[in-house]
């Protein structure tokens, strides 16, 4: 059996179901393939419950870097004081990481922006793929003065985080739902979105039954509560993590977090409340709802995912401090003008052109105790925006 280490990001769960996808099909598609999950977080929680019981993939915990929030905003202090214990004992996990990947004989490592196992590849020269929607920032080309002043310091600031804390592999993927201007780059190869099956398949289930769907980050569920509160012309479902926290009110219903209730009520809902991640918009775009995104504070991966959704139509974009009930009024509203533009969009799961990317690459491996190397597939197609 060949192993292979996958590393995903634990900040909510948009790392983790996307790479899921990806896992999901290698198993399948790969008979000899074992691999090492290392998440954190929710992620970590999420991933333990999918492959309970499933003998060729071990799901480990790995410290996670996370941003910590005030207001729906970066604390630059509190966010430095959570990553000092990460400085003191990088060396240290590393080097435990390092013997562990010895001991499996692992020979290559897929990450999904988490910071530990890149490095510790890079260390022991173990072939490296990384794969995210957030390393779009290190190739988006962009002149700051484009942007409004208060983002300036976020891009710069993002550009440098992505550039020091996430190392390149020799084969990078970059999947987004929006063309953006970049470098072309070898080895870079810019996709679409990665979609879960179960979104592929909830496309059968779409309709319109009234109520908005909400679901922010843990760290924003009180701010979202608040907002939706002052609503009384439509109804709510309102995911959380811990809903013992919360009571539901006549026209808000809230709901403890579940995959397939979540999907199901994301084909059901009239369109979708959130932050502006990355993978509920993938999802809620695909399934032809729009969205009204608040991107976090200092956040500028969200800043632009925010930005794009409204340029393409598919949705609109309001910082924090201008977000009020009035605005989702509104939105419902004017609703009709945005399903016709996402009527006209094209959005297609681009994870068959990913996989045949990484199949390439697990093809040039050597070949596990008592197996024969397989023929490297084809070139990817389909999905595939550019490659180097």
């Amino acid at each position: 059996m060949r192993r292979i280490v996958y590393g995903i990001n634990g900040v909510g769960l948009g790392h983790a179901t996307a790479s899921k996808r990806v896992i999901d099909d290698l198993l399948e598609q790969e008979p000899d393939l074992e691999i090492l999950v290392y998440s954190s977080m929710a992620a970590l929680d999420f991933l333990r419950e999918a492959y309970c019981g499933n003998e060729r993939v071990k799901v480990e915990e790995i410290w996670g870097i996370d941003s910590r929030m005030s207001r729906g905003e970066i604390s630059i202090l509190r966010t430095g004081l959570h990553l000092l214990p990460h400085l003191l004992r990088k060396g240290k996990r590393l080097e435990e990481m390092g013997q562990r990947f010895r001991q499996e004989g692992v020979s290559l490592v897929i990450t999904d922006f988490e910071h530990y196992t890149p490095r510790a590849a890079l260390l022991l020269g173990i072939p490296l793929i990384a794969f995210s929607h957030s390393l779009f920032i290190r190739f988006l080309t962009l002149d700051p003065r484009e942007l409004p002043r208060g983002v300036r310091r976020d891009y710069l600031l993002a550009k440098n985080t992505v550039k020091h804390l996430y190392p390149l592999g020799r084969v990078n993927i970059v999947n987004t739902f929006y063309p953006f201007p970049h470098c072309e780059v070898e080895g870079v190869y810019f996709l679409g979105p990665i979609l879960q099956r179960e979104v592929l398949a909830a496309r059968e289930l779409v309709e319109d039954r009234g109520f908005v769907l909400v679901y922010p980050k843990p760290p924003n569920e009180e701010l979202f509560l608040d907002l939706v509160q002052g609503v009384r012309e439509l109804d709510f479902v309102f995911y959380v993590r811990h809903p013992q926290r919360f009571r539901s009110r006549p026209n808000i219903l809230i709901k403890p977090l579940s995959s397939k209730s979540f999907l199901q009520d994301l084909a059901h809902c009239r369109f979708a409340f959130s932050t502006a991640g990355h993978q509920l918009p993938c999802e809620a775009l695909f399934l032809g709802k729009p969205m009204v995104v608040v991107p976090e504070g200092g956040q500028f991966e969200q800043y632009y995912n925010g930005r794009m959704l409204q340029e393409m139509g598919w949705g609109i974009s309001v910082p924090l401090p201008e977000m009020s009930p009035r605005v989702l009024v509104d939105f419902a509203e004017h609703l009709e003008i945005y399903r016709e533009r996402l009527g006209e969009a094209s959005i297609t799961d681009a994870t068959p052109a990913a996989l045949q990317i990484l199949k390439g690459e697990l093809a040039k491996l050597p070949p596990g105790p008592g197996e024969k190397r397989s023929a490297i597939p084809g070139k990817a197609e389909g999905g595939l925006q550019a490659s180097g």
